[in-house]
């Protein structure tokens, strides 16, 4: 019991830091803008506005069950690293999903985090809609995880780099609440780099359902 209120507030901790951080940064950058530029300062209180909602969904574990578009939101974590990688996205602009939005974005938070703490510079993400199934690939420039220690990713604690978190909260997050699937491939050395594919069949059956707290995975609409 001890142990699972550790990993809990751990991972809770993991989580937020980010978030915060970029509230942080954005509230200072609109003090500057604030002087002469409204229309920056619109879009930064927007940005702060959208990671406050990300740690209240994360605090209040609330679900956040509704229509969305996947392109908007990971455009929205984009923000958050501000220059720091170059990430490009490729996904549908008409696609709309029905799914746990603060889910959707832990997952993808935690990936891109994963990617900057193995000194990537450079990402791009996919996404596709293939019949029945949803699918995000992930691929970073960074140094890659030795073939020895991919077996062990998903191990609480495991790490090379940062606090080993990121890809436990992913796989839980995919596999039990998105009723998905997570691959990883990685390289080191000179053709160095990682690969997340992340699969999710679509719920039609649970579409109606999908609105109550105890309903899981993701559906197109």
């Amino acid at each position: 019991m001890k142990n699972w209120s550790n990993n809990s507030v751990s991972k809770f901790c993991h989580d937020i830091k980010n978030p915060v951080t970029s509230a942080l940064i954005s509230i200072e950058l609109l003090k500057e803008i604030l002087k002469s530029e409204k229309k920056e300062a619109l879009e930064l209180v927007k940005d702060i506005e959208s990671d406050l909602e990300y740690i209240g969904g994360i605090v209040g574990e609330n679900s956040s069950i509704e229509e969305f578009s996947p392109d908007k939101e990971i455009k929205k974590i984009i923000k958050r690293y501000n220059g720091a990688m170059k990430i490009d996205i490729s996904c549908p602009k008409n696609l709309i999903i029905k799914a746990d939005k603060i889910k959707f974005r832990r997952v993808m938070s935690n990936l891109l985090d994963n990617a900057k703490n193995a000194e990537a510079d450079f990402v791009e993400i996919e996404v596709r809609k293939d019949p029945g199934c949803l699918s995000i690939i992930i691929k970073d420039n960074g140094c890659g995880i030795p073939k020895k220690n991919l077996s062990k990713i998903f191990e609480y604690g495991f790490s090379t780099s940062g606090s080993g978190l990121g890809l436990v909260i992913v796989k839980e997050i995919v596999e039990k609440e998105f009723k998905g699937s997570v691959e990883i491939e990685s390289k080191t050395g000179e053709d160095h780099g990682t690969k997340v594919i992340l699969s999710f069949l679509d719920k039609p059956s649970s579409r109606a359902q999908l609105s109550s707290r105890t309903r899981s995975g993701i559906c197109f609409v």
